[in-house]
């Protein structure tokens, strides 16, 4: 997302394939445990107020889910 419309990324050939969000919700948990493991150094449940969502998103993370829909909302190239 956000690269030129003549770049080929995985988005364009993985979202395609996929017909509800489900899957990218339990990805999009994972990444976020794993970042937030990253700064702190421990997988506890302390950890989302250490790391607030917010502070993912400030931080430049962009979730999946939310890329999906932006994918699938785009007008088609034609």
């Amino acid at each position: 997302m956000g690269g030129r419309s003549s770049d080929f990324t995985w988005a364009d050939w993985f979202f395609p394939l996929l017909s509800t969000d489900r899957t990218l919700r339990t990805l999009d948990r994972l990444i976020q445990g794993q970042l937030r493991f990253a700064v702190t150094g421990r997988h506890e449940t302390r950890n989302f107020r250490a790391v607030p969502y917010e502070a993912l998103r400030q931080a430049g993370y962009l979730p999946l889910v939310s890329a999906f829909h932006r994918y699938h909302r785009r007008p088609l190239a034609g």
